[in-house]
């Protein structure tokens, strides 16, 4: 992921409908799953990029230890200054080396993409080790599309998701899912043909950009509400059968409990 689209990240991310829709969601599957996330226990934030979430996890678990790492040092920048309470630093998710005990909640947004899933897969299993029993994983990660477009190329993706596939990795790694599924569905026919049509024309590399512009007020305010109406499908206890991005909710080694919700 190069320079500028973390810069562009920053600018765009509390208001464009991509990142409203999905930090909306999350957010209200966390604060459904509150009290399955030990008192004082670690929330880690995986590949916390440059913040929002962050900041969404100290509204929700104000009385946890908050940490955040990216590989990324201007992604930490903008994270610490969007969120100065947690302690963000420098770490490698393939490699982790700073990993706080005793977690309750590893929390990763799109991250895991940039790495071979074999070094996901090593990565999350020294994540897990530092994990409470019963403690929660709650992600997302691009889904399965026919190709690579200028996004992902821009963006840095070398990999992409099914459910299947993402509930395979969670078992690898030792953790149970709870919930999985896609989102982004009414939008993803139009995703795809735009992305074809861009691929169709081809791009040098210097012209490859993400598609992180912010739409008009009108057009953003309007697939936010797109969004909405998937999360409340979602957060019903709903599924989509396919979609743009694939979200899991997973726990280290516990039995059913009030937590057990959509």
């Amino acid at each position: 992921m190069r320079l500028e689209q973390f810069e562009e990240t920053n600018r765009v991310e509390d208001t464009h409908w991509w990142f409203v829709g999905l930090r909306e969601l999350l957010e209200s599957i966390l604060v459904r799953r509150q009290s399955c996330v030990t008192h004082g226990s670690a929330v880690v934030d995986v590949g916390c990029g440059t913040g929002a979430n962050l900041r969404m996890l100290n509204a929700v678990f104000p009385n946890h230890r908050l940490f955040g790492f990216d590989i990324a040092d201007i992604a930490l920048k903008f994270a610490h200054l969007k969120c100065p309470t947690a302690v963000v630093y420098r770490d490698d998710f393939g490699r982790p080396e700073k990993l706080p005990e005793e977690i309750g909640l590893l929390f990763s947004v799109d991250a895991f993409y940039m790495s071979d899933e074999a070094t996901v897969r090593n990565g999350l299993k020294l994540m897990v080790e530092h994990m409470r029993e019963g403690g929660l994983f709650v992600g997302q990660l691009p889904a399965a599309m026919p190709f690579l477009s200028f996004h992902d190329r821009a963006m840095g993706t070398r990999e992409r998701y099914t459910v299947k596939r993402l509930q395979s990795l969670m078992l690898d790694v030792g953790l149970t899912v709870e919930r999985i599924g896609y989102r982004v569905s009414a939008l993803y026919p139009l995703i795809l043909a735009t992305r074809m049509i861009q691929f169709g024309f081809g791009k040098t590399r210097r012209q490859m950009r993400s598609d992180l512009a912010l739409p008009v007020k009108c057009i953003n305010g309007l697939l936010c509400t797109v969004m909405r109406f998937e999360n409340w499908l979602l957060l019903s206890g709903g599924s989509l059968p396919f979609g743009c991005s694939v979200f899991v909710i997973a726990s280290k080694s516990r039995k059913k409990t009030d937590c057990d919700v959509p």
